[in-house]
């Protein structure tokens, strides 16, 4: 059972194997997993400096031409939640207007990461509201369907 692929190399359709095309997928799905785990891992070892990670997990996790989509969003979810778990301060961020109060260079720092953590904090809560919806919405129109 072949079916035509466009080669990514020359341009032209090359007929490949349903194997061919599997062991394609799980290569790619490999890929996206060590690279989750490098930005994760990362994370955890300098979040301050490393913060921009998050921006690149959500670009991945709202790709759409991922192969795997469903795969490694839940993979994304799971490990966003360990970072976090690991990261987030016990204590509570208090915001403060400090337009009038001159603040140290390091206040200023921890000040700027805490509010990147929260907003990325956020993002990630939203993020798993709106996939859990549009898995619940799904399961309830299957189930409807077949009571029909």
């Amino acid at each position: 059972d072949d079916e035509y692929v466009l080669d990514d190399d020359t341009g032209s359709t090359m007929p490949q194997s349903t194997a061919d095309l599997l062991a394609r997928y799980v290569e790619s799905l490999r890929n996206k997993k060590v690279h989750i785990g490098y930005l994760c891992s990362s994370l955890l070892e300098n979040p301050e400096e490393r913060i921009g990670n998050f921006k690149v997990l959500f670009k991945i996790f709202d790709d759409e031409t991922v192969n795997a989509s469903l795969s490694i969003k839940k993979l994304i979810i799971i490990s966003l939640l360990e970072v976090f778990k690991d990261i987030l301060p016990s204590y509570q961020i208090k915001f403060q207007d400090n337009k009038s109060v001159k603040l140290k260079k390091d206040t200023l720092k921890l000040q700027k990461y805490e509010e990147s953590l929260l907003q990325y904090y956020k993002k990630y809560l939203q993020k798993l509201e709106k996939l859990i919806s549009v898995l619940f919405s799904k399961k309830s129109a299957l189930k409807n369907q077949s009571m029909v």
